[in-house]
C-alpha cells in the first residue's frame, strides 16, 4: 500500500501534478492484485507507484470529482471553524483590554451619578434588543450576553442603524461604556467587514452559554 501523494494524476503533464496544501486533509486508497503490479509501475521496493498512460487517464476521470469535492468541503470546513475561533477570541478584545488599561486617565463618567440600578437594567436590555444576532436566541444566551455587559468595564457590540453614524456609546454604573458598531455605515461595510467578516458579528446563542459556562467554572 501507498501512502504518498498520487504523482502526476490530476496534472496534465509529468511535473505538473497540481497538489495542494488542503490535500494533506484528505486519503484515498487504490487497491490491486499482485497481476496489476505492471500496470500501476511498482518497483521491487513497492513505492512509487505510477499508473500508465491508459490507467492513468482512467483513474483521472473516476477521481477527479471525488477530489474538488473533498478540496471544497475541506475549505468550507476549514473556513467555518476559523470564523468560530475568530467569535471565540474576540477581535474586540485588544481594543476593550487597552482600554480598560487606560481608563485611569479617562475623565470620569458623570451619567452613572443621575442613573439608578433599574435605569441601568432597562438600558442593557435596549442595547440587547438593539443588538445584531439575536434571531432565535434563547433566554440563557440573552443573560449570558447581560452578565458580559454587566461585567465589563468597555464592550462593543454590532447594531444595525441608518448608514449615517458609525458609533455610538452608552454609559453604564461604574464608569461602564457600550460602543455600538453599525454594520450599516460605509466605513464598517468597505474596511471593517472585509477585513473582520464574520468575527465581528454576534456570538450565536450556544457560543455565548459556553462562555458563561467557562466563566461559571
Amino acid at each position: 500500500m501507498l501512502y504518498d501523494k498520487i504523482p502526476y494524476l490530476i496534472g496534465q503533464k509529468r511535473g505538473q501534478f497540481s497538489y495542494q496544501d488542503n490535500d494533506r486533509w484528505w486519503g484515498c486508497e487504490i487497491s490491486f492484485p499482485p497481476e496489476l503490479d505492471e500496470c500501476f509501475q511498482v518497483r521491487y521496493i513497492k513505492r512509487g507507484a505510477e499508473p500508465i498512460g491508459a490507467l492513468k487517464d482512467r483513474l483521472k476521470v473516476e477521481l477527479t470529482g471525488a477530489i474538488t469535492s473533498l478540496r471544497k468541503r475541506i475549505k468550507e470546513d476549514r473556513a467555518t471553524e476559523k470564523a468560530k475561533q475568530k467569535q471565540a477570541e474576540n477581535d474586540f478584545s485588544n481594543a476593550k483590554n487597552i482600554m480598560s488599561e487606560l481608563d485611569d486617565i479617562f475623565p470620569m463618567n458623570q451619567s452613572k451619578k443621575n442613573m439608578s440600578e433599574d435605569e441601568e437594567n432597562a438600558k442593557i436590555e435596549q442595547i440587547l434588543d438593539e443588538s445584531e444576532g439575536t434571531t432565535g436566541e434563547t433566554a440563557d444566551s440573552r443573560q449570558a450576553r447581560k452578565e458580559s455587559l454587566m461585567n465589563k468595564l468597555y464592550s462593543i457590540v454590532t447594531v444595525s442603524y441608518p448608514a449615517s453614524v458609525l458609533f455610538e456609546t452608552e454609559t453604564l454604573l461604574g464608569d461602564k461604556m457600550v460602543i455600538k458598531l453599525n454594520i450599516n455605515h460605509p466605513y464598517y461595510q468597505k474596511v471593517i467587514d472585509p477585513l473582520c467578516g464574520d468575527a465581528l458579528k454576534a456570538d450565536s446563542a450556544e457560543e455565548s452559554v459556553e462562555k458563561a459556562k467557562v466563566k461559571h467554572l
